[in-house]
């Protein structure tokens, strides 16, 4: 698999005069061919539970989504976190989750599978400059 070339595939269905939906499901057969492929998949942020990518997108098409992820599997989800009450030894839980079935339409999709496949293929460099990616922070996507 060539990560460069899905790319350039993402990049000409974009540039096409297909209808969302068409081009939504191009870009999302793109982002599971290379999220499948990366390995290790890295952790979202440190995470114990979650395995996840950003996918970020400025400005977000939707604003009632918080952190959009792509997970292993390559599909869209949302990354969110919560803290239990402390126990009596004092320590907080915290439980990371990646919430799928966002409900986007091919227009709202589009800009996130895109940023997805971009940050997937950023990693796929990264590992092959032999940075260690299995714990995923966006900070070292932007060191290059």
């Amino acid at each position: 698999m060539d990560p460069a070339a899905l790319k350039r595939q993402a990049e000409e269905a974009l540039s096409g005069t297909q209808d969302p939906e068409a081009v939504a499901a191009k870009l999302g057969d793109i982002l599971k061919q290379l999220a499948r492929g990366l390995d290790p998949f890295p952790r979202f942020m440190g995470s114990w539970e979650v395995f996840g990518v950003e996918a970020e997108v400025d400005p977000a098409p939707r604003n009632d989504l918080g952190c959009v992820i792509v997970t292993q599997e390559g599909e869209l989800a949302e990354f969110t976190f919560s803290f239990s009450p402390p126990s009596p030894w004092g320590d907080l839980d915290r439980q990371d989750r990646a919430k799928g079935g966002l409900g986007l339409t091919g227009k709202d999709y589009i800009p996130y599978a895109y940023a997805g496949i971009c940050a997937l293929v950023e990693l796929y460099e990264l590992k092959r400059r032999g940075v260690d990616i299995s714990i995923y922070d966006p900070r070292i996507r932007r060191k290059k």
